[in-house]
């Protein structure tokens, strides 16, 4: 996942390894659909933690989302 991170934002972001298996980034975003596409592209490998705007936006984008399918 790091490649992935580091394609996206570049190098210049902190980063903080978790346990042997996670890490957390903090970057500059900006939030938009293209970002919430973008992490689920990602599938399962990644979440967003903060803020919880962010948060928020993705629950709403996939609650969209889910929604076109159950139609």
């Amino acid at each position: 996942m790091m490649d992935a991170v580091i394609d996206k934002f570049g190098k210049d972001i902190w980063v903080t390894v978790e346990d042997k298996d996670h890490f957390r980034i903090t970057a500059p975003i900006a939030v938009s659909p293209q970002f919430y596409a973008w992490i689920f592209g990602l599938g399962n490998s990644v979440k967003i933690v903060a803020p919880d705007s962010a948060v928020q936006g993705m629950k709403d984008m996939l609650e969209k989302v889910n929604q076109k399918y159950e139609e």
